[in-house]
């Protein structure tokens, strides 16, 4: 529906009056609903001359994108957080293009949508969600542009009715057409579910308007908390305190002119922030004011988007920063790496993304790197992750990752599920576009610790610190953005690596998590918010009876000299180092993957001059198939045929099923990175494969 009200007069009443109220638009949706439906919609219409002023209000049960002439006008995670924006510079003379991509989860289904232009004639265009918009269940190439012919979509929307009507209300206003500045949406502390002992305070509501929706935390060294909004409004300090009442707030802005930091790290004396599309910061306070005000930028990565600059975290010696940054970043121009030689080394053909997401986007994919800010230096530390969003330390300086999943994968044989991943030196966890990612069994990547299952991983935080019983202080916290879910995931030392589980440790509906931090009180400071929705900061502390006395206790003997190995092994990672190779050699053969892997690592680092001639006439099978890897990744094509006769020689029938998955690999590399087999070739490793299948 388009109505034309030729009265200038009439949009200063409405916004008077509250302008949703007149020309109300229409809930819309097919005539049945159903668990998980998508449905895309397009509305075409004509302005006739050129905009003064427009804005959208739109919101759907239970998710939306929307678009204006292709450009994202935005997104509401839940039918309470509506979008409501100035649109006037995505809209133009002549013909104009509405698009939404709506979802329902479950239950009842509906979308509504209000455009209101003034033009410059003064003439008042208003767009209204009715049933004459065009709609389809399946995603048409070209979609969102203006190009498009819609008339062959067969969809058939109903009225559900007017904006007002139950049990929809008009989200984000009030009965009269007000806006709504209570805190809707905001889920009260006493309707958190959490685990025996634990208390939750709804700590402050942030005023959405001028502070935005906070996405990410951390604390200074004076325990004082500082947020950012994801979008334009800026960097805010908040300082706790104690009163009668409960937790009193002090909420400062700081007077730089940046925003949208999706990690932030007090270290140094400055606050570093990363920044989606603009790079890493380092903010300072110039004149002893106590305000954050001089801003200096560090050289970096510059991903946008929500795969883009993600965390920043002190490295476990306090030297250095590690960075980090999802599938979606470039890494910068110059840079050391301790991982040698990735590439996407698929032996099969590769199935892209029927949809099209990450179509094209190769290895590294989400990316640590080590930076350094007084050679303002980075070390590629470890890759393969799809979009990490945080990472974080246990009190034994080991690095730990959350990493996301690909939603859209699920039911098929290559989808991973959300996970917990030790993050090592060197590694490459195997996240390939489309049905290219590796398995955790692959000889040159890493198992996770746990995994998750299906979710949107937000902020990661260590329980160190926290006057929690042992078993929290221990814990790894992981925020679960979608399913509004806080997991404590327990490591225990598994060699030089770890193993795991997981625990809902919080969870709430609604409750967008997007970060955590352990503040001085040894409370849980966490925040919800994130695309614009509403943002609040909460805080959990521990009431029951169990002792919160500081965890001293030292890792098990066995565990801490495996660790420590690793660590060793590692310093060659990167590094030439004459002694690396009678060093690492011997743990080629280790049971323990996390050494084995950082033995191989720490050869691959070495001329391989040095060492091919070891691979051939290695007498240990697990030390063969590790260095025959290595060598696949680091030889060259003469390499090919003694490395297929020492790999033949292993008797493939007589390996343990590890051993069997190592030679596996050992050969797809080999093909891939060195060469096809000839045809002899060919014949011996399907006569010594065959029997087994």
């Amino acid at each position: 529906m388009v109505t034309i009200l030729f009265s200038p007069q009439v949009m200063a009443q409405e916004k008077k009056s509250g302008w949703l109220m007149k020309d109300k638009p229409t809930w819309v949706w097919t005539q049945k609903s159903s668990d998980n439906q998508k449905l895309y919609l397009r509305k075409s219409f004509q302005l006739p001359a050129k905009v003064k002023s427009a804005r959208v209000y739109a919101t759907c049960d239970n998710q939306l994108r929307l678009f204006l002439n292709g450009k994202e006008v935005g997104t509401s995670p839940d039918w309470l957080y509506p979008i409501e924006k100035d649109v006037s510079r995505l809209l133009i003379s002549g013909k104009n293009v509405i698009a939404a991509q709506a979802v329902n989860a479950t239950g009842a289904a509906a979308f509504v949508l209000k455009l209101e232009v003034e033009l410059e004639d003064g003439k008042i265009i208003t767009v209204l969600s009715d049933n004459t918009w065009r709609m389809t269940e399946k995603e048409t190439r070209g979609w969102l542009g203006k190009s498009l012919d819609d008339q062959g979509w067969e969809g058939k929307l109903v009225k559900r009715g007017e904006l007002g009507v139950a049990p929809w209300g008009v989200p984000g206003y009030k009965k009269d057409g007000k806006k709504d500045t209570s805190n809707k949406g905001v889920l009260p502390a006493e309707e958190l579910v959490l685990l025996p002992g634990f208390k939750a305070e709804l700590v402050y509501v942030v005023p959405t308007e001028t502070q935005g929706s906070w996405v990410a935390l951390t604390k200074d060294d004076k325990g004082r908390l500082y947020a950012c909004d994801q979008r334009e409004n800026g960097f805010f300090r908040i300082t706790v305190s104690e009163s009668a009442q409960g937790p009193k707030v002090t909420v400062k802005r700081m007077p730089v002119d940046l925003s949208g930091a999706m990690g932030l790290k007090w270290a140094f004396g400055g606050l570093y922030a990363h920044i989606s599309g603009k790079g890493l910061f380092k903010l300072t306070d110039s004149n002893g004011d106590d305000l954050l005000d001089k801003v200096d930028q560090q050289p970096g990565a510059k991903g946008g988007g929500e795969h883009g600059n993600h965390a920043v975290e002190l490295t476990e010696d306090g030297k250095a920063l590690y960075v980090i940054a999802g599938n979606h970043t470039h890494l910068m121009e110059d840079y050391t790496s301790r991982v040698q030689s990735w590439d996407e080394d698929q032996l099969l053909p590769r199935q892209w993304d029927a949809r099209g997401h990450a179509r094209g986007r190769l290895a590294p994919g989400g990316w640590v790197t080590r930076y350094d800010p007084d050679k303002r230096t980075y070390e590629v530390y470890s890759i393969g992750f799809r979009n990490q969003y945080d990472v974080t330390l246990n009190r034994f300086g080991d690095l730990f990752a959350y990493d996301a999943d690909m939603e859209w994968d699920m039911g098929m044989p290559w989808y991973r599920p959300t996970r917990i991943n030790q993050v090592v030196s060197g590694a490459d966890y195997g996240w390939r576009s489309g049905s290219g990612k590796w398995p955790s069994y692959y000889e040159d990547s890493l198992p996770p610790v746990v995994e998750i299952g299906p979710g949107s991983p937000t902020g990661f935080v260590a329980g160190t610190g926290a006057k929690f019983p042992a078993k929290y202080q221990d814990a790894l916290f992981g925020l679960d953005w979608t399913f509004g879910t806080i997991y404590a995931v327990h490591v225990q030392p598994d060699g030089a690596g770890y193993k795991g589980s997981k625990e809902v440790f919080l969870a709430g509906a609604p409750m967008p998590v997007t970060d955590a931090v352990i503040g001085d009180d040894g409370a849980l400071y966490f925040t919800m918010g994130g695309r614009v929705s509403q943002s609040a900061l909460y805080r959990v502390s521990y009431v029951g009876d169990e002792s919160t006395e500081a965890v001293s206790t030292p890792m098990e003997s066995k565990a801490g000299k495996a660790r420590e190995l690793r660590r060793t092994l590692e310093r060659f990672h990167g590094q030439e180092n004459a002694q690396a190779i009678a060093i690492a050699w011997p743990h080629l053969s280790s049971q323990d993957r996390f050494l084995r892997h950082a033995a191989r690592v720490a050869v691959e680092s070495q001329p391989v001059g040095q060492w091919r001639g070891k691979v051939i006439s290695e007498k240990n099978p697990q030390a063969r198939i590790a260095g025959a890897v290595a060598l696949a990744r680091s030889g060259e094509a003469a390499d090919r045929a003694p490395l297929l006769k020492s790999l033949l020689d292993l008797q493939a029938a007589d390996l343990e099923k590890g051993q069997l998955l190592g030679l596996l690999r050992a050969y797809a590399l080999t093909f891939i990175r060195l060469g096809k087999p000839d045809e002899e070739e060919r014949k011996q490793v399907i006569a010594e494969l065959d029997p087994l299948l």
